[in-house]
């Protein structure tokens, strides 16, 4: 019972601490606006980029054509009038993302599940929805627990670690508050489950939210994780603060400031030489005519006839 008040606690309504990005608002608003048109074609193509086809250039599967259908009906049943501000549109479409996401989260048994939850998640870092948090750990917390295992074979459940992983770093580092508070929760599998997803933040897009949680978690075992995976991935935008890390641990915390240097000799080790070979790349993709790299900057005609001329002489007199 306290397993299933957890979960539920953790799967509210998105609450919207942040202002919309602006980024967002300025490559999506006009998208959507179409959702809410009278043509259902229009409106559908626009959820299409939200949902977008994958591969690209198919025909819809049912999971997804299931899905932006229910995203629609969900929008105009909650907002029937399209919002007057871009960031009141920008809510709205959270909240219909998030209904969509609990409703596949909360049906476990259905077929192809693994394929509605890909498709729920897609939206979410396109809109860099961090309000969607909550739910994303919900999610990590059932998949943890075990509730999808009895009916997912071992790909199927490869797909939803893939989708999840990607959903984790696709979030704003900086509104991902839920997810680290939870590596600290009582409820053992509740850290589990995050721990779990720490170990999934293994790509370069998760080198900023790693740094963040770096600065957030005060716990040795949570930080030791985070340094091991930022030495994994070995992006050196991590040095700077791995760096300062090292050296205000090194009095107080031995142990992690020993993991940190280990951690910086991986990372230097993999990016030596990175600087010699930015140096000597080319600023601009050569011309497809080799023939064009040692052709002479273009001349007009009377430069060209006045090139070589001499000066002109004194006419001469016979003194």
């Amino acid at each position: 019972m306290r397993l299933e008040s957890d979960s539920a606690n953790l799967s509210t309504l998105p609450v919207f601490r942040h202002p919309a990005p602006a980024s967002v608002l300025a490559a999506w608003d006009a998208s959507f606006a179409k959702l809410w048109s009278a043509d259902g074609t229009t409106a559908a193509r626009a959820a299409t980029v939200l949902y977008p086809h994958e591969p690209p250039d198919t025909e819809p599967t049912p999971r997804e054509s299931e899905a932006i259908l229910w995203f629609l009906q969900q929008l105009t049943t909650q907002n029937p009038h399209m919002p007057s501000t871009e960031e009141a549109r920008y809510q709205a479409v959270v909240v219909a993302v998030w209904r969509l996401l609990h409703r596949v989260r909360e049906t476990p048994a259905q077929p192809f599940i693994e394929d509605s939850l890909a498709v729920a998640l897609r939206p979410i870092g396109r809109l860099q929805a961090g309000p969607l948090t909550a739910e994303i750990c919900a999610t990590l917390f059932d998949y943890h627990r075990g509730v999808w295992t009895p009916h997912l074979t071992r790909p199927q459940r490869q797909k939803i670690q893939g989708a999840l992983a990607t959903a984790l770093a696709s979030l704003p580092p900086d509104e991902m508050e839920v997810f680290w508070d939870n590596l600290h929760s009582s409820n053992a599998l509740m850290r589990g489950a995050m721990c779990l997803g720490l170990e999934w933040l293994t790509s370069d897009h998760a080198v900023p939210h790693l740094l963040c949680g770096l600065d957030r978690s005060a716990d040795s075992e949570t930080r030791f994780a985070i340094v091991d995976n930022l030495a994994r991935i070995g992006d050196p935008r991590a040095l700077p603060r791995l760096y300062t890390l090292r050296r205000t641990s090194a009095l107080t915390d031995w142990p992690l400031s020993r993991r940190i240097s280990a951690a910086i000799g991986v990372i230097e080790h993999l990016n030596r030489g990175q600087s010699q070979r930015s140096l000597l790349r080319p600023a601009q993709a050569p011309p497809p005519d080799p023939a064009a790299l040692l052709r002479p900057v273009a001349e007009t005609e009377s430069e060209s006839a006045t090139l070589l001329r001499p000066p002109d002489l004194p006419p001469f007199t016979n003194s």
